[in-house]
């Protein structure tokens, strides 16, 4: 059933042409029997995901062509943002955005898939979301398994460490979006921080590095502006 599709979640809100003639089978979903178009009215030769397309059918259903872009202005195309779909809305995420939806995600089902690159198309790979303690983000290359319940004490480690340490116009953090990923190697941060504390937060982090979940969270994270902001909306976790 074509509503059991991520790109169907998605492309319903893209405004897909109904009026369009029935299809036998969707190239790109496997929905069967639904409005769509010629697959060379869609996808075209600079197109670089031909192994998730189903090359035997010859057409394209109206939402996941909604979604790879067809007839829509080159502005509101969906591979140029990070989203989150439900079946009631549908939001374009800036990264500052993905944050409070990784730790508090709505009701399902949902579709989240996050971009970095801007460039490539993630949303027909997304799969559907049916949990709120287990749900899956996707990424241009990989989708992400994200357990909320598993990843607290994560979480809070990564806050603390990019937390705003000096009150300027820079707003430095303790540590850098590198230090996070890599481990700081700069004593006189470390110190500063305190090492006790720091020792024991990226014993927490090690075990996640070079892996596509700190990946992703790294580049959600927001700055912070107090170490004790009990009223921070990032923290409803902890």
């Amino acid at each position: 059933m074509v509503e059991r599709t991520g790109t169907y979640l998605v492309g319903k809100h893209l405004s897909p042409d109904y009026s369009r003639q029935h299809i036998e089978k969707c190239a790109v979903c496997g929905a069967k029997d639904v409005p769509g178009y010629n697959i060379n009215d869609v996808i075209g030769p600079s197109f670089m995901d031909w192994d998730a397309v189903n090359q035997k059918a010859s057409g394209v259903c109206i939402y996941c062509a909604a979604c790879l872009g067809k007839d829509m202005p080159r502005t509101e195309w969906l591979r140029f943002t990070s989203f989150l779909a439900t079946k009631d809305y549908l939001l374009r995420l800036k990264r500052d955005d993905l944050w409070d939806h990784l730790l508090l995600p709505p009701d399902p089902p949902f579709v989240f898939g996050v971009t970095y690159t801007h460039k490539k198309h993630v949303c027909f790979k997304a799969p559907v979301n049916y949990s709120q303690e287990i749900f899956f983000v996707q990424t241009e290359d990989v989708a992400i398994k994200i357990v909320p319940s598993q990843i607290q004490k994560l979480c809070k480690a990564l806050q603390n460490w990019y937390t705003i340490c000096k009150k300027t116009k820079a707003e430095p953090t303790w540590f850098t979006k590198q230090d996070i990923l890599s481990g700081c190697q700069n004593f006189k941060k470390i110190e500063a921080y305190g090492m006790k504390k720091y020792f024991k937060e990226d014993k927490i982090i090690k075990p996640f590095r070079r892996t596509a979940l700190l990946t992703l969270l790294t580049y959600a994270l927001n700055k912070r502006n107090t170490k004790e902001d009990k009223n921070d909306k990032n923290l409803l976790l902890f």
